[in-house]
C-alpha cells in the first residue's frame, strides 16, 4: 500500500531518450528541431515531458533553466509541448528570447521527473475496486469484466475466512 502521496520517478522504465539538437528558434514558444542519433530508438517526447540540454553553443543560460516539477521541487529542465502542425522531430520549450542566438551542436536528454501517483488503501479498494481500464487494471478485452469477477471471488474468500475465523488452505 503506497498511499495517496506515492511518487513515481520513472513512469515507463525505459532509458531516457537522447536527441541531437539541430536548431533552436528564438521565441516565446521556441521550436527545437532534433535529430535521432545512430543507435537510438526513433520516437517522440510526450507532451508534458521534461528535457535537459547539454553541450549547446550559444543560448547562454538554456542549460541551467529551472522549472517546478509536479512534486513541487525545482529541476534543471524544460517542460515541453507541441502544437498541431508542428514538424516531425520537433518540440516546443518555453521563452528563449532572453538567451543569445543558437550557434550549433548540443544534446537533448529526457529528464525523469517524479510524478504524484496516488494509491487507494486495500480497505478502500476492497469496497470500491473501480472500473477495468479506467482506474483498475484491465487484463482481458475478450472476457471483459473478468477483473470484477476476480475481485468478487477474492471478496467472498476474505469474508469466508473472517466468518470461520481462520485462513482457508
Amino acid at each position: 500500500d503506497f498511499g495517496p502521496s506515492h511518487i513515481v520517478v520513472d513512469g515507463n522504465g525505459q532509458h531516457p531518450m537522447i536527441r541531437l539538437v539541430d536548431t533552436i528558434e528564438s521565441g516565446t514558444e521556441a521550436l527545437v528541431r532534433v535529430v535521432v542519433p545512430d543507435g537510438q530508438t526513433p520516437g517522440s517526447f510526450p507532451d508534458g515531458s521534461y528535457v535537459e540540454f547539454s553541450d549547446i553553443k550559444g543560448c547562454d543560460g538554456l542549460c541551467t533553466h529551472q522549472e517546478a516539477a509536479p512534486t513541487g521541487e525545482m529541476v534543471t529542465a524544460w517542460k515541453i509541448s507541441s502544437k498541431p502542425g508542428d514538424p516531425v522531430n520537433t518540440i516546443r520549450i518555453g521563452d528563449t528570447t532572453k538567451f543569445s542566438a543558437y550557434k550549433g551542436s548540443g544534446l537533448l536528454t529526457e529528464k525523469k521527473v517524479g510524478m504524484p501517483y496516488p494509491f487507494k488503501s486495500l480497505e478502500e479498494t476492497l469496497k470500491n475496486p473501480g472500473c477495468p481500464f479506467d482506474n483498475m487494471v484491465g487484463t482481458d478485452m475478450v472476457n471483459f469484466g473478468s477483473e470484477l469477477q476476480s475481485h468478487l471471488a477474492l471478496h467472498a474468500v476474505l469474508a469466508l475466512e473472517k466468518e470461520r475465523n481462520r485462513p482457508l488452505a
